[in-house]
């Protein structure tokens, strides 16, 4: 500070401002500072813009520049080029020099081809036979070159093949001379070869016949080189000189019948085979079955396993039919497959030995394997409560499933009818059966019971690609389960639209066109309204009388209609709707048949109304899956379709399983210890012989009918009730609409104690009365009066307590079986019991849902309830139905006349003594107290 005021005084004193700088740099220079942050100018490290450059380096790369587009690769010339001109041509000359010396030239060398040639075989029958010689004749060569051939013979030979072989004898080869320039020779000589053998058995049924190219090949004398441009070659066709031909026979046979086999032996030569000609050779057709499935007729009129027939002579390009008859043993198999192999053997071609005896060969030229099918023949059995229909393509292991899970698990008797045994469902009549009461139709034998048909394809009678649906008419199938049948299609093969027109077709089964139906339809089932022919329909349901035909009702046009096609068309939507509400359960197909002013036959229009089968049709499709085969165990039905078989059992049949089991299970218990092994006889009615799973397959099945036939019943239902179900009817409403309950209800009321598995059944039903969706619990709290669905439930609950009661049930069991019903209208998985109980027989079955609602394909799936429809509709099904009846009717004939030529069955009508003498009436299967 002193310094600063020192220098402060030199500056007033006068001193200069250079004065003043220097003291205070010397002053500053002498003072030790802190230069951190300070640039160089102020002593520092740091730099500053006053201050000297620093080099800073850095690295930088350029990125290159995308590669620009190619560029032309020329121009094109303006003037048009030529090729250049040719040189001259070049010149050699051959000079050949005989022995003599003489000179000879040549422009150039000699070229042989080869133009042409003949084959020829050695029995001259325009047959190329295997094991006979070809000669190769008239052999066409010429020279194409500039010089004359060599004057020694150019060898000609067959170039081996597969087929072709050369025989080491000089007549297998042939010579060429001296060939001048331009000169074409046919040679004198021929080549023999020989056919080749097949090295393989003939098999598969289908005649030898193998093509082969000859070739010939030149070689150049003393060089022994193969000359070139010797390609030319010719193709022949080896075969043998006969062929079998038609050979007809039954797809299927029965046990202990006889049965022919038809061939034709078809001479394709131009001369005659066999006999005393002058080269005489043997034919025989042999034919083979296993002693142990049937044997054949032999021509001494014995049966043996083996046998051989012999045509004798043959003329050229003309055939023989043989005959062979066939017997299938008793003890064979049902539905397996007998193996019967037919061979065609003739002696080899060749020179006749001295003896002018040869035999055939021991490998067949032609053989064929017929698989026939074994089957039982058909006896009807009344006892039976399943009737399974099968054909000639029916696996054996399936077949033998079906009847192990009928007969030992269900403890049932079944009948079998094979479709290509009989040639169709139709009994064939005989000349000396006078019997009228006998059925001609197979179906109607087994009315009220359960008809199990086997979808797969099969060939009928000539027929390929066949299946249960082609040969089965739909009008029979409606009639059948309108009167109580159930049809199980099990494994159904054929196209979706053809099994989906099949169930539609068995739902509404139109007999007439619309333009005879007022002709056709009877007074009686003509109405005025519709709730006289509702009426009508339901006291028929009562009755049981019920079958499906045409109604009619007529049209009353009003003037405010406007006219009378309004008033038509409005009569049948009224119509529908009311059959909806008040026939929930049935189908009906309701067309408008418009007024017509001009014609013979003038009308005001009217209502047609078909009656078709109920929402429980009895009869639905189901997907067959793959057997059951487990180690050391025998192979079983899938549980899918086990399952499937169950539910086509009548619900009457079912439920008493059910009774039966229950009620006898403490004595089934105590005689299971009185016996040696401790299983019961299959046959007998020991209801310990059903296992629990059977068991509970029955009981899953009836629940989820019950379940369907509430559902149905509650579908469409009006705003308020229009159906009284109570004491005031007696019950007839509810037979009406819940036949498969009603059934159930009078059999649980008709047992000694309370089947349990039956109740569970009942509990079931009460629970699908309760509401099953939000809504309706909604609509059940808002409008409490007037609810159909609340007085089902109070009419079922009270009849079944009354049941109970009356079975000795008290307050406190009555009060823990409400408890026990499963239902609740706050839990979504306890609402819904047809869903719960989907869900639960998907487990049971082993598959999936999807696979579960998909693989099981009912009538109500296609056809749910009451539709309308238009007359060219109504005459199109009729169209259709009555051209698939027409082509059954041409399938049945052809199978008739077939079998009557080939097969020596004869249906024993004193077989059918518990039909022929006794009127078939409706049954709906066997009582529980009868051996099934």
């Amino acid at each position: 500070m002193a310094l600063v005021n020192a220098i402060g005084s030199q500056v007033a004193a006068g001193s200069s401002l250079q004065n003043a700088v220097v003291r205070l740099a010397q002053y500053r220079a002498n003072t030790p500072r802190d230069t951190a942050g300070l640039c160089e100018c102020s002593g520092g490290n740091g730099h500053c813009t006053g201050c000297a450059a620093l080099p800073v380096y850095q690295i930088k790369e350029r990125v290159p520049g995308q590669e620009g587009e190619e560029g032309r690769r020329g121009d094109v010339p303006t003037n048009q080029l030529f090729s250049g001109a040719d040189g001259r041509p070049g010149e050699a000359n051959i000079i050949v020099t005989s022995k003599t010396g003489k000179k000879r030239s040549y422009r150039s060398r000699f070229q042989l081809e080869l133009v042409d040639f003949d084959v020829e075989d050695e029995n001259e029958d325009g047959i190329f036979e295997p094991g006979e010689h070809i000669f190769i004749r008239r052999i066409r060569v010429k020279n194409t070159g500039g010089m004359p051939s060599p004057k020694k013979e150019t060898r000609l030979e067959i170039d081996p093949s597969e087929r072709l072989q050369p025989i080491n004898t000089h007549e297998s080869q042939a010579f060429v001379p001296q060939v001048l320039p331009g000169q074409i020779i046919t040679l004198t000589g021929s080549i023999k070869v020989l056919i080749r053998e097949p090295d393989m058995p003939i098999l598969g049924g289908e005649p030898y016949r193998e093509s082969t190219l000859i070739k010939l090949k030149a070689i150049m004398p003393g060089l022994n080189r193969r000359l070139d441009y010797f390609g030319y070659q010719k193709s022949i066709d080896i075969e043998y000189p006969l062929e079998l031909r038609e050979i007809d026979y039954l797809d299927s046979v029965a046990q202990g019948s006889e049965h022919r086999i038809t061939m034709k032996v078809h001479n394709k030569s131009n001369k005659p085979f066999g006999g005393e000609a002058e080269s005489p050779r043997l034919l025989e057709v042999k034919l083979w079955i296993p002693s142990e499935t049937g044997s054949l007729l032999l021509p001494n009129d014995k049966w043996g396993p083996e046998t051989a027939i012999k045509p004798g002579a043959m003329e050229g390009n003309a055939s023989v039919k043989l005959t062979q008859v066939s017997k299938i043993s008793h003890l064979a198999k049902d539905h397996t497959y007998a193996e019967i192999r037919i061979g065609l053997h003739i002696t080899p071609p060749g020179p006749v030995p001295s003896n002018r005896k040869k035999t055939p060969n021991g490998d067949a030229v032609q053989t064929f394997d017929l698989r026939i099918q074994v089957s039982s023949a058909h006896v009807y059995n009344d006892e039976a409560a399943i009737l399974v229909v099968t054909n000639a393509r029916t696996p054996s292991d399936q077949f033998e499933a079906i009847g192990n899970f009928i007969r030992n698990d269900l403890n049932l008797k079944m009948d079998v009818w094979n479709i290509s045994l009989y040639g169709g469902l139709v009994r064939q009549t005989q000349d000396n059966e006078e019997d009228e009461e006998i059925p001609n139709d197979i179906l109607n034998e087994y009315r009220g019971k359960t008809i199990i048909f086997l979808g797969n394809q099969f060939e009928h009678f000539g027929v390929k690609a066949q299946t249960i649906l082609d040969l089965c008419e739909s009008r029979v199938i409606a009639n059948e389960c309108f009167a109580g049948t159930s049809c199980l299609l099990l494994g159904s093969t054929a196209e979706k639209q053809q099994r989906e027109t099949w169930l539609k077709d068995a739902v509404f089964p139109i007999t007439h066109k619309v333009s005879g139906l007022k002709r056709m339809v009877a007074e009686s089932s003509t109405f005025d309204n519709t709730a006289t022919f509702i009426t009508s329909i339901c006291e028929q349901k009562t009755a049981g009388t019920s079958v499906p035909r045409a109604y009619i009702l007529e049209n009353n046009p009003k003037w405010y209609h406007g006219s009378a096609r309004i008033a038509v068309k409005l009569r049948a939507k009224q119509t529908r709707r009311h059959l909806r509400s008040k026939l929930p359960q049935e189908r009906f197909w309701v067309c408008p048949i418009l007024p017509r002013i001009e014609g013979p036959r003038p009308h005001n229009g009217y209502v047609a109304i078909w009656h078709g089968l109920p929402a429980r049709g009895n009869i639905f499709a189901a997907e067959s899956k793959p057997l059951v085969r487990e180690r050391r165990k025998q192979t079983r039905l899938h549980n899918f379709d086990s399952f499937n078989i169950i539910s086509a059992l009548s619900p009457l049949l079912r439920i008493q399983l059910l009774c039966s089991s229950d009620r006898n299970q403490e004595h089934s218990e105590e005689s299971l210890k009185d016996k040696d092994e401790g299983t019961p006889s299959v046959d007998s009615d020991d209801p310990a012989s059903y296992s629990q799973e059977t068991l509970n397959g029955v009981q899953y099945s009836l629940e989820e009918d019950v379940c369907n036939e509430i559902k149905n019943y509650l579908t469409e239902v009006p705003l308020i009730n229009n159906i009284e179900i109570g004491a005031k009817t007696s019950g007839i409403q509810f037979r009406v609409h819940f036949r498969c309950l009603e059934t159930i209800m009078q059999q649980v009321q008709a047992c000694e104690g309370t089947p349990v598995r039956a109740l569970e059944v009942l509990k079931t039903a009460i629970a699908a009365t309760n509401p099953q969706k939000k809504r309706q619990v909604a609509r059940e709290c808002t409008i409490p009066f007037g609810q159909r669905r609340e007085q089902l439930k109070s009419y079922l609950m009270k009849r079944v307590e009354t049941l109970l009661r009356d079975k000795g049930y008290g307050p406190d069991r009555l009060k823990a079986f409400r408890a026990s019903i499963m239902h609740s209208r706050l839990s979504s998985a306890q609402r819904n019991t047809a869903r719960r109980i989907e869900a639960r027989n998907v487990e049971f079955t082993g598959v999936y849902t999807e696979e579960y609602r998909k693989g099981r394909k009912t009538t109500l799936d296609l056809v749910p309830k009451t539709v309308i429809c238009t007359a060219a509709e109504w005459d199109s099904r009729y169209q259709e139905i009555e051209k698939a009846q027409h082509k059954l009717k041409r399938s049945v004939t052809r199978a008739f006349e077939k079998r009557a030529r080939m097969s020596t069955l004869k249906l024993d009508s004193s077989k059918l003594a518990g039909s022929s003498k006794t009127k078939l009436v409706d049954k709906a299967g066997p009582s529980s107290s009868s051996k099934r």
